[in-house]
């Protein structure tokens, strides 16, 4: 556990209980700052939101179509197990009705698929919200990772830095997808 971070809040951010289903944006035992940093993850979310909804609203006839793609963790209730769920309360922004109103205003695609299988070194779910019909060759597409990764619990702190780094980065096929669609589009 870092110096100074006590344990109910060093236990809060490994298992993300930042916010649930009751309090969306943040729990209100958490301290200002992690208050802070969890609502301002929600702002950036919000404001992404809404430079493509600004985009379509003023896009003149003759102006090509704005597209949205969106990358992010799959809601855990769609794959964690009964108890896993219940245990650690996951919420998701995709479950929110603002959410639920803006994909179907923009006729969104949701796309689910894991990163494992196209290059990441591990599972990673995953969903991607676009507008852009020609990523929908990624829906479906489940399984494990090529080479899993190795247990890190007992590793030294660098290494373990360095493997959430990678983890974090998007799989080498979702990359190519990705530029291959906006390529296409363009």
């Amino acid at each position: 556990m870092p110096y100074g971070v006590s344990a109910e809040k060093s236990r809060r951010w490994r298992t993300g209980e930042l916010r649930n289903e009751e309090y969306p944006f943040s729990l209100p035992t958490l301290s200002m700052a992690d208050m802070e940093k969890v609502q301002n993850d929600s702002i950036l979310f919000f404001r992404f939101l809404s430079l493509y909804a600004a985009a379509k609203e003023v896009q003149l006839p003759s102006d090509p179509n704005p597209q949205l793609i969106l990358e992010q963790p799959r809601d855990p209730k769609e794959y964690r197990s009964p108890e896993d769920l219940s245990r650690h309360q996951y919420t998701s922004m995709f479950r929110k009705a603002a959410w639920k109103r803006f994909q179907e205003v923009f006729k969104l695609y949701k796309i689910d698929f894991h990163q494992g299988p196209i290059g990441h070194e591990r599972r990673k779910p995953t969903a991607l919200f676009t507008t852009m019909e020609v990523l929908l060759q990624l829906d479906g597409i489940h399984g494990a990772p090529e080479n899993p990764p190795q247990d890190l619990r007992e590793q030294p702190l660098q290494q373990r830095i360095e493997a959430s780094k990678r983890w974090a980065a998007w799989a080498p096929g979702l990359k190519q997808a990705l530029v291959v669609a906006i390529r296409q589009h363009l």
